[in-house]
């Protein structure tokens, strides 16, 4: 609507002009999500769809459990969602647990209620896969990132309790290098070199890249010794936002690590602990973790630098490090287990 209207606004009242602007609206239309050319629906190809996201938070007692939705990536739809898990112990399943992505399927690891299972994602239910991590690992402490090279695989390394580090393909655990210094309450990504790099922790600005050799020392961030923070891998980068500084306080400042350096490139409206961050290409969005730090916040990113923001949700929870997946708009809207039945 805005390129018509951009169209027409240069026509100077002339009437073949406005003819043709119409004619282009009309063929730009037919590209549009149930039109002509793409009559199904996102995604398609000639029309951007944009991304819907699955978040998920489980609280810390079974009495509250906290929230299950998905969102646009714009902000404008969001509805609730419905997933099963096992039981509850003394804990909710998910409470504390890690997530990412390996060969396309979502992974959940550790958490309080069973601190080294592997779970998998299949439809709308979480199950144990049978298999079993190495360490015990905390959401909240320990730090995990997908590294895809020829064969995907997930690094983890514990923070919590020491500087222990593993690997996981889908099919088995296996001891890695340990860092060199031990990265609680830290962050893990993949730099532009495809490598694994943890970032910060209490009492540490250590910055840390996995190479064939081990884990190797690179510039340390520059807000100093932060944790709470989140990270999340950009066009030939990683971003950090959020976070807490011992000697400073809270964080709103984003943070990139580029070929080595850091530097300061915007700023978040809101604080953020314990949060989630997903990014594409041109924005990312920060899901907000414990309560106090609830809000969702997009940032649009030109590849240098973040050039605006805007909350998109607020959510009622108080979990560390949501859940958050790509996903199809209706994903679980209608949902039947052995137990119970939703229609949403």
């Amino acid at each position: 609507m805005d390129k018509k209207n951009a169209c027409l606004g240069n026509c100077n009242f002339e009437k073949n002009c406005f003819d043709a602007c119409l004619v282009e609206f009309l063929e730009d239309s037919d590209q549009c999500p149930c039109m002509a050319g793409c009559e199904i629906g996102c995604p398609c190809s000639g029309y951007d769809c944009q991304p819907y996201l699955t978040a998920i938070c489980q609280n810390l007692y079974s009495s509250y459990f906290g929230f299950s939705y998905v969102i646009s990536s714009s902000g404008h739809f969001k509805e609730n969602r419905y997933y099963t898990t096992p039981a509850s112990t003394s804990y909710q399943f998910l409470y504390h647990a890690g997530h990412s992505i390996l060969n396309g399927q979502v992974y959940i690891f550790g958490g309080n209620q069973d601190t080294k299972k592997i779970v998998k994602m299949d439809a709308c239910i979480f199950e144990d896969t049978g298999k079993r991590l190495l360490s015990s690992f905390y959401s909240a402490s320990a730090s995990l990132a997908t590294l895809k090279e020829s064969s995907e695989k997930i690094i983890f390394c514990n923070g919590h309790s020491d500087s222990k580090c593993e690997s996981f393909d889908g099919d088995e655990t296996v001891a890695i290098a340990e860092t060199n210094v031990r990265h609680n309450y830290a962050c893990m990504s993949i730099n532009e070199q495809g490598r694994p790099t943890i970032i910060g922790g209490i009492g540490t600005s250590s910055v840390e890249i996995l190479e064939t050799s081990g884990w190797q020392n690179s510039s340390s961030h520059p807000a100093g010794k932060i944790y709470y923070h989140t990270c999340a891998s950009v066009p030939n980068g990683i971003v950090t936002v959020g976070g807490y500084v011992s000697e400073t306080g809270n964080l709103k400042n984003v943070y990139l690590f580029r070929n080595g350096q850091w530097s300061v490139v915007g700023q978040m409206q809101n604080y953020q602990r314990h949060a989630t961050v997903i990014a594409y290409d041109t924005f990312f969005i920060v899901f907000g973790g414990i309560r106090g730090y609830n809000s969702v916040e997009r940032a649009e990113w030109d590849g240098n630098n973040v050039t605006s923001t805007q909350v998109i949700n607020n959510h009622d929870g108080d979990c560390v490090n949501p859940i958050i997946f790509e996903t199809a708009p209706d994903q679980c809207k209608d949902f039947c287990s052995e137990n119970f039945c939703y229609d949403f």
